[in-house]
C-alpha cells in the first residue's frame, strides 16, 4: 500500500523462523571449526555450549571442506634410477635457439652442458647452430686436461 508521504508499506508475515535440523548441524559444525558430528551432538546433549541446541543425526556426516581436508596424495613407486659415481660419467646437453634478440656479440644460440654427478654447468653462446660440435669437442678437451678424467662413450 502507498502511504501519504510516497512511501510504500509492505505487510509481511514470518512463515517460519526455524531452520531445518540438518542446516543447524552444518551451521554449528562450521562455527566450531568443522568439529566431527558425533562430538557436536555430545556437546548439545550435555549443554556444554551456550545456545547449541540438541542436535539429531545427520544423514551425510561429512561436509565438502572436510572431505577436501582428508584427501591425501598417493605415493609414487620408486623406480630404479641410474646414478653416476664419478664426474663426467654422464653429460646432459641442450641447444637453444635461434633467439629473437642477438647478444652484443651477435650470438643467437645457447649450448648448455650439465655434468650429472656434480651438476656443474657449462654454457656457451654461439653465432651458428653448426658451431655446436666444435664447442663440444673443445669442452671435452678442456675437461680431460683440467680434471685428468677421460670422457666415457
Amino acid at each position: 500500500m502507498r502511504s501519504s508521504d510516497n512511501c510504500y508499506c509492505l505487510e509481511a508475515r514470518i512463515v517460519s523462523n526455524h531452520v531445518s535440523m540438518d542446516e543447524q548441524i552444518e551451521l554449528w559444525h562450521e562455527r566450531l571449526g568443522h568439529m566431527n558430528f558425533r562430538d557436536l551432538r555430545t556437546l548439545g546433549k550435555f549443554n556444554c555450549v551456550r545456545g547449541l541446541p540438541k542436535l539429531g543425526k545427520k544423514a551425510n556426516g561429512i561436509c565438502g571442506p572436510c572431505q577436501q581436508g582428508k584427501q591425501t596424495k598417493s605415493m609414487h613407486k620408486k623406480g630404479k634410477y641410474l646414478t653416476t659415481k664419478e664426474p663426467l660419467e654422464r653429460l646432459h646437453m641442450d641447444l637453444m635457439g635461434p633467439m629473437q634478440t642477438e647478444s652484443l656479440g651477435g650470438k643467437r644460440y645457447i649450448f648448455v652442458c650439465v655434468d650429472d654427478f656434480s651438476r656443474f654447468t657449462w654454457t656457451y653462446f654461439l653465432r651458428e647452430k653448426s658451431e655446436t660440435f666444435d664447442k663440444f669437442k673443445m669442452l671435452c678437451t678442456k675437461l680431460q686436461n683440467e680434471m685428468n678424467l677421460i670422457l666415457k662413450h
